[in-house]
């Protein structure tokens, strides 16, 4: 009797194993094109974006490829296609040119503040929930260079998050808003600015880098402009723009481990010899604040970003959220 109950109980055992250790995405099919995956666990289809991509920047293009939305439910023992060269990247139609519209945040605060820069709890948390609410993708920085590069589609109503400078109350009042919705981020922060009454430390910046969610770059060393002052000669000139772009991205490679490869001009200024020297140094992407959205050719070194201030009501907010240049507009 006892190589009977042995026999079951080590049956019982290994299947216990085999359930758990199953994968929750699991791929079952392959061709240069595309890939089919079966599924392991209740998902919808934004998960599986998640799950491959990091961000929701594939779940379009994947709910496409299988006649589903987004937002569909995929169950165990599912199988479902995921496209591998994507056609018509760019998305350019008749209709016009998608475009990720990029926008750049400050500061907060737990009310309403004079300061045109502090955006308030109550004002972000609507903003967020409006683009969860009206389809939006939130996408990492990193995904649009994706979809520069030609890697990754152009979702439709893709969005990235920007934070300038490095204030504290992106920790304080952003990060837990950003964390309910799940959010990516960038952080753009200059070194002299950390660790200063209002500014966030070199802990917390890895603090929010080690969530997953943040990614810290480059602002420059001293929030100067980058323009030419009056009178400076064109070595003194030259000078200060290496250290302004090389010195910055020394400091947060020490401090944060990795090398940054994006750059916001302070108060999105720029000139040709700053973009040499991005272009030199290995940045690959440099952002202004030209209000508008960017499509996924032109200048690497012009990305437009549309600030949104603290008075901005939701309906101001959704004109800065236009991501289809139709084409009469150009």
């Amino acid at each position: 009797m006892r190589k009977p109950l042995a026999l079951l109980l080590l049956t019982v055992l290994l299947f216990g194993c085999a359930l758990k250790v199953q994968e929750p995405l699991r791929e079952v099919g392959r061709t240069e094109h595309f890939r089919l995956l079966r599924i392991g666990e209740p998902m919808r289809v934004m998960d599986v974006s998640h799950r491959l991509a990091g961000s929701s920047a594939q779940a379009m293009t994947i709910a496409r490829a299988n006649g589903l939305d987004p937002q569909s439910q995929l169950n165990v023992g599912d199988v479902i296609t995921q496209p591998l060269l994507p056609i018509n990247t760019a998305y350019v139609s008749p209709d016009g040119v998608r475009q990720v519209q990029v926008l750049c945040y400050h500061r907060f605060s737990e009310r309403r503040s004079a300061d045109p820069m502090v955006v308030s709890r109550d004002a972000f948390e609507a903003q967020m929930r409006y683009l969860r609410d009206h389809g939006f993708r939130v996408v990492r920085l990193s995904d649009f260079e994706a979809m520069r590069n030609r890697r990754l589609p152009v979702p439709e109503r893709a969005v990235v998050l920007t934070f300038d400078d490095g204030y504290r109350s992106v920790a304080d009042i952003a990060a837990p808003i950003l964390a309910r919705y799940g959010y990516p981020a960038t952080l753009f922060v200059y070194p002299q600015f950390i660790g200063g009454g209002h500014a966030l430390s070199w802990r917390q910046l890895r603090a929010l880098v080690a969530t997953g969610r943040f990614d810290v770059q480059s602002h420059s060393y001293s929030h100067a402009s980058l323009v030419p002052a009056a009178g400076e000669q064109p070595e003194a000139y030259r000078q200060r723009i290496q250290r302004e772009v090389i010195a910055a991205g020394a400091v947060l490679e020490k401090h944060l481990g990795t090398k940054p490869r994006y750059f916001a001009y302070p108060y999105g200024e720029v000139t040709r010899p700053v973009v040499e020297a991005l272009e030199a140094a290995g940045y690959g992407l440099g952002l202004t604040v030209a209000r508008g959205g960017s499509p996924v050719f032109g200048s690497p070194y012009l990305i437009r970003r549309s600030m949104i201030y603290g008075g901005d009501d939701l309906d101001t907010f959704a004109r800065r959220l236009q991501t289809l240049r139709a084409a009469s507009a150009w």
